[in-house]
């Protein structure tokens, strides 16, 4: 071994930048407690421990040990080697897979303020490698770039998500309280195992939101959006009026949801305000469109783009078919870097 002092370097990316060595090349352990006693937990530098893995490996409680209460039972808290497990009782040394290959490993010095180099899993805990108190078991946190575990070539990628809901489970506690108890194989009573769940229809929103948007505003999804149909009218006159109420009944009785901006305003606000509250799909009419007998119809995925004239006798089975969600998509749509 080769003793190396490291003063004033807190973790392992301090350690390894002054070691010149990469983090994959250490090794950590960690100091746990149980009701049976100390256990140390070994990963490599890179990887951080899993406690529920852990606590599922020893199959009772564990927990991060109290760091005084380490330091107290002889521990270099923080420069603690898997070694330690020699010089003071422990009840398991848990090792994950990864960790205990057999390449010269750099890990704490079981002193405060050193390090070694050339750390040997046989040398430096010998025969003890062998007693039953020592486990070799998957430990870690999964991270990008790991082997998929259903091994079929693929590596898992780390991707940034949105919880929307909750999945507890509750265990006996409840069932015990009240009594509810099923019939086990061996036809004895037994609590049931409950669980529950919750979706949060607020969350929903702002997911929506959080992955459908532009520069513009919101781009709602079809089966959420306030409304199927944005209507813009320009210049509202009674021309504009008489070919404005069918519409909107025709649009109405084939279940189309529809927004109307009837404002005395400009056009330009009326569709920077369309795009800001993100409809699906935005109808113009104005004395332009209707001298061809159309409207405008546009999506609001589309950006930007311009929108097409649309008879108005078309209009409707166009917005149905794009309702469908045959034509509108999150194309343009952006992520949040949040």
């Amino acid at each position: 071994l080769e003793e190396v002092h490291t003063p004033n370097l807190p973790g392992i990316d301090d350690v390894s930048a002054f070691l010149e060595i990469n983090p994959d090349q250490m090794l950590k352990t960690l100091v746990c407690s149980s009701d049976d006693g100390w256990i140390l937990a070994v990963v490599q530098g890179h990887h951080d421990l899993n406690l529920g893995k852990l606590r599922t490996a020893i199959g009772s409680a564990v927990w991060l040990a109290d760091e005084k209460a380490a330091r107290d039972a002889g521990f270099a808290v923080g420069f603690v080697s898997p070694a330690a497990a020699k010089k003071i009782k422990i009840t398991r040394l848990v090792i994950d897979p990864d960790a205990a290959q057999g390449r010269p490993w750099a890990t704490g010095a079981d002193k405060a303020d050193y390090h070694v180099r050339n750390f040997d899993w046989r040398r430096e805990i010998g025969d003890m490698l062998d007693a039953d108190t020592v486990l070799v078991t998957d430990i870690r946190n999964a991270q990008d770039g790991d082997p998929s575990p259903r091994d079929d070539g693929g590596t898992l990628r780390a991707e940034r998500g949105i919880e929307v809901g909750h999945v507890f489970k509750l265990g006996t506690k409840y069932s015990e309280a009240m009594g509810f108890t099923v019939l086990d194989a061996d036809q004895q009573r037994c609590p049931v195992i409950m669980g529950c769940y919750g979706i949060g229809a607020g969350r929903i929103l702002a997911a929506a939101i959080e992955t459908g948007h532009d520069d513009d505003g919101i781009i709602w999804p079809v089966g959420i959006a306030p409304y199927t149909v944005h209507l813009v009218t320009i210049k509202l006159d009674d021309e504009i009026a008489m070919a404005l109420d069918p519409l909107l009944l025709a649009l109405d009785a084939a279940g189309l949801d529809v927004l109307v901006d009837d404002r005395r305003e400009r056009p330009g606000p009326k569709f920077k305000d369309a795009d800001l509250i993100g409809c699906p799909i935005r109808l113009t009419i104005g004395a332009k469109s209707l001298a061809e007998n159309a409207v405008e119809f546009k999506l609001r995925s589309a950006g930007r783009q311009k929108g097409e004239l649309v008879p108005i006798d078309d209009v409707v089975e166009r917005c149905l078919t794009a309702a469908s969600g045959a034509q509108i998509s999150p194309a343009g749509c952006q992520s949040s870097p949040t």
